[in-house]
């Protein structure tokens, strides 16, 4: 068995007897089922990533609602100091 040394004459590339072997294209079910594992993977990743940054989202939501009730406060006490000025 030869050892490979890294060097271009020892790459099986540039020997001259090397053949190309294109790889074989997939069949449909072959395609479908590949399709599904990646897809089962990028669901996977994506559950780590929202349970990974759950506390961070909380926060988020408790900020965003903490902003909601003081505008709502906020517009809710200007019109009725306008209606007072109305009266």
């Amino acid at each position: 068995m030869a050892k490979d040394c890294g060097c271009p004459a020892c790459n099986p590339v540039n020997q001259c007897n090397f053949e190309y072997v294109a790889p074989r294209k997939l069949t449909l079910k072959e395609r479908i089922h590949k399709q599904r594992m990646e897809n089962y993977a990028a669901s996977d990743r994506v559950e780590k990533y929202v349970k990974d940054n759950e506390g961070r989202y909380t926060e988020h939501r408790a900020s965003i609602l903490a902003e909601k009730k003081w505008s709502v406060h906020r517009i809710f006490y200007s019109q009725k100091s306008y209606q007072f000025l109305l009266n």
